[in-house]
């Protein structure tokens, strides 16, 4: 099952005018951000500009969101559900780890 499939549920709570992005590529972009050692919004911002060609070879580079997109988003999300979703669903960290994931997002400094 892909990535973006297990975020399928979680209703999205921005308004229509404010989906430049749609709803997955940005938990995915976090996720991903998160699991490239980032730990705050600008930082993953910077994290997902930083990886931009690679990001756009799988799908998610079209247009970067800015800190306050992942910030307002996060901010509307149903953190239950979002948890529920990640975490039940084989997207727990250690079993993305355990299929080689991580390789896509190495640490840069």
């Amino acid at each position: 099952m892909l990535l973006e499939n297990h975020f399928d549920e979680i209703p999205d709570a921005r308004r229509e005018h404010a989906k430049k992005y749609l709803l997955t590529t940005i938990l995915i972009l976090a996720v991903i951000g998160v699991l490239g050692g980032r730990n705050d919004w600008v930082a993953i911002a910077e994290f997902c500009r930083l990886w931009r060609q690679r990001l756009s070879e799988l799908g998610l580079g079209k247009g970067m969101s800015s800190h306050d997109t992942f910030r307002y988003v996060f901010a509307k999300l149903n953190p239950d559900m979002f948890q529920e979703c990640f975490m039940n669903r084989g997207t727990h960290p250690s079993r993305l780890m355990a299929r080689g994931f991580c390789a896509l997002a190495p640490k840069v400094p």
